[in-house]
């Protein structure tokens, strides 16, 4: 297969995520684009084999299977990916497409929850509080995101040279795999639960700063 430097640009023209993990899906995202330019697979076909994937991720997590549920993790935010960019390459309304936030929540909760009833099995009960914890904090900080959202019509990324470095390492279900991979890694992946805690208080802290910053100057 002959390279084409024309559909090369112009997959590189689909990038939309700015965070830093948008980045480190990115090489293996353009070029399942770039493999499927000239095919007939739309993105709703790509969704449904990433919603497939995220359901074996779940298992992977309950069973204990971590490295394995990190790995395909990984491979699943690739594909969250792939499929926005074949809609915007195609450019073409997807059916999936108008439920994905609705389905993607509902496999990052599952993950969670996975992940947690299973170390909790292994470490004991007082992982579920660090656990549930996690989770309210996670639906806390969509909350705040969405709120300001809602009241300026704008993303947080728009206060200023704090607001664009914050989103781009602010708490999400992509951060949260790679602590749970480097801990994984460090031999204690319990200890992930406590840094995905203490990131997701600081990117709390960070939106309501960010958030009143914006009010202010606004004013």
């Amino acid at each position: 297969m002959v390279f084409n430097k024309e559909k090369w640009t112009a997959i590189q023209k689909l990038q939309k995520g700015r965070h830093v993990t948008s980045y480190i899906h990115k090489p293996l995202e353009d070029l399942i684009v770039y493999l499927l330019y000239d095919t007939n697979v739309s993105a709703d076909v790509i969704s449904i084999i990433t919603y497939a994937t995220a359901t074996i991720v779940a298992w992977f997590f309950y069973m204990g299977f971590y490295l394995r549920a990190i790995i395909l993790a990984y491979f699943v935010g690739v594909l969250d990916g792939v499929d926005g960019k074949i809609a915007r390459l195609r450019g073409k309304p997807t059916i999936i497409g108008k439920m994905e936030h609705v389905f993607d929540t509902m496999y990052e909760y599952l993950w969670y929850i996975t992940l947690i009833v299973s170390l909790s099995s292994s470490f004991g009960k007082d992982i579920l509080l660090f656990g549930m914890t996690w989770i309210a904090l996670d639906a806390l900080v969509k909350q705040t995101y969405n709120i300001f959202w809602l009241m300026t019509g704008k993303p947080l990324r728009v206060c200023g040279a704090a607001g664009r470095i914050i989103t781009k390492i602010d708490s999400r279900r992509s951060m949260y795999m790679i602590h749970i991979f480097v801990w994984l890694l460090l031999g204690n992946i319990v200890n992930s639960i406590y840094t995905i805690i203490a990131h997701q208080v600081f990117t709390l802290v960070s939106y309501i700063i960010l958030s009143f910053k914006y009010k202010t100057m606004a004013n």
